[in-house]
């Protein structure tokens, strides 16, 4: 999957306070990272404004890491709508440096 398959793409800078005892981006944080991304969805696609607006719940998230992000790094983080069910919905996302292109994450 590349970056362009993505219909959101939000840039994410790293920051030293997002970082661990080795200088890599804390995995925890990746979820904040996702959710940056998930608010801009809601933002462009919705067109809902006033986050309190917006009526559903995260439940679940899996995170593939593939490589470690740094601070200094900036990512881009790729969202896009991958199901949609009864009660529920699925998205995909993509995290990678934006200089370089590398794969950082890969999260539902």
């Amino acid at each position: 999957m590349t970056m362009k398959e993505f219909k959101i793409v939000a840039e994410v800078p790293t920051r030293f306070r997002d970082t661990d005892a080795i200088g890599h981006v804390n995995n925890a944080v990746y979820l904040s990272y996702l959710e940056v991304a998930r608010m801009e969805y809601v933002r462009r696609v919705c067109g809902i404004t006033r986050f309190g607006d917006v009526d559903f719940i995260l439940a679940r998230v899996e995170i593939d890491y593939r490589t470690p992000a740094m601070v200094g790094e900036t990512m881009m983080i790729g969202i896009k709508l991958s199901r949609i069910g009864g009660a529920s919905f699925d998205f995909v996302y993509r995290v990678q440096d934006k200089a370089t292109g590398r794969l950082m994450a890969e999260a539902k």
